[in-house]
């Protein structure tokens, strides 16, 4: 996990419980979801920051989906920030984190190999924005099943593809598709600084401003533009998801909890 603090199932348990009731959270804990029999009408982009200053913005997702109910299998689609291995990497292995393990959908990771897809766990291994998303889902649904999909970096055309593919291998299936981002990064230790006089909070809401807006509109091309001239951490599972979405028949989106990650600190 990205917090050390996490290390104990106990303690993780407490971060994600105070995560929903803190301040930036959704103000409760979820109740207690019941299982989805149907394939969701919705998909879920979150942010994959560390527990300290993302778990409350992250909590509102899940306790949107604890109140939508929760398919047996969510595909979570990642970034895979240093670019090792396969562009596109499957993994099938179980992943764990201290409040346990989640198994792979073997089904479904065999339908992306009979697609051409590959595992390819060297990115997977040292990653974690797929990781950070375990404690949420587990705390909800101990017994549901994963199947991670890592991308580096990729062509229009190859995000395109892929979203075909997930589109077709899960329309038909009761997967939830879930995707990671964490948008702009700045301040100490990034390359984007804010200009004298404006504060860092500021400068990131303005420049997250255009892409939150192309994520609204579902325009993965707009989204493209807007990332290159502004910055985002997590560009393509992002544009993947929206492709997938149009692919799908999505037509609307909903903001369900925006923050810099510095106003929500908690160590």
């Amino acid at each position: 996990m990205a917090d050390a603090q996490s290390g104990a199932p106990s303690a993780l348990l407490a971060e994600i419980e105070a995560a929903y009731v803190s301040p930036f959270g959704p103000g409760s804990l979820p109740s207690r979801p019941r299982t989805l029999k149907s394939p969701p009408n919705f998909m879920l982009l979150v942010s994959h920051g560390a527990a300290c200053d993302s778990f409350p913005i992250v909590a509102h997702a899940y306790h949107r989906l604890a109140e939508e109910g929760i398919p047996p299998t969510v595909l979570i689609i990642g970034t895979n920030h240093r670019c090792l291995g396969a562009n596109i990497a499957l993994s099938r292995r179980p992943w764990r984190s201290p409040l346990g393990t989640s198994q792979v959908d073997t089904e479904l990771l065999q339908s992306f190999l009979d697609s051409g897809y590959v595992v390819d766990e060297q990115g997977h291994a040292a990653e974690h924005s797929i990781e950070n998303q375990l404690p949420f889902l587990q705390h909800l649904a101990p017994e549901v099943r994963i199947l991670a999909l890592g991308l580096a970096q990729l062509s229009f055309a190859e995000a395109q593809n892929l979203a075909r593919d997930v589109a077709r291998i899960t329309a038909d299936r009761n997967v939830l598709i879930l995707a990671t981002t964490d948008y702009l990064h700045a301040g100490e230790g990034y390359y984007d600084q804010p200009p004298r006089g404006l504060h860092l909070h500021e400068f990131i809401r303005q420049r997250d401003a255009p892409v939150l807006a192309a994520v609204a509109a579902l325009d993965s091309e707009l989204l493209l533009r807007t990332a290159g001239a502004t910055g985002m951490c997590g560009l393509w599972p992002a544009v993947v998801l929206l492709l997938a979405a149009q692919e799908l028949g999505f037509t609307e989106c909903q903001l369900l909890k925006y923050a810099v990650s510095g106003e929500a600190r908690a160590c």
